[in-house]
């Protein structure tokens, strides 16, 4: 019985600390911020051509022919390198995993 009215006792001292820290910041972040508004008084107009054509912009299709060449250029680069590359060393199986045998 002693040890239940310890921990009740524990608890409510746990929950007033946390209360008091809790208030504390919030009371100093209060007394930093002062009379400011929360939020300004001014509104944020949208216009809808606007937000249109900036949409649009990553739609856009590049057709010149420059921009062809290079992604090609690219391309072929990208499979010179690629077969350019040493093949990998094969890997070395491991052995089965089975829990408590040690691996030696």
């Amino acid at each position: 019985m002693g040890m239940i009215v310890r921990l009740l006792v524990a608890a409510g001292i746990v929950f007033a600390f946390h209360y008091a820290v809790k208030h504390g910041v919030a009371t100093a972040i209060m007394a930093q911020l002062g009379d400011r508004p929360q939020m300004s008084s001014t509104t944020i107009i949208v216009e809808p051509e606007a937000l249109r054509q900036a949409m649009e912009v990553g739609r856009a299709v590049d057709t010149s022919a420059q921009r062809t060449a290079i992604e090609s250029a690219s391309r072929q680069i990208e499979e010179m390198n690629r077969t350019m590359r040493p093949p990998l060393p094969p890997t070395v199986p491991l052995p089965p995993n089975i829990p408590g045998m040690p691996r030696h």
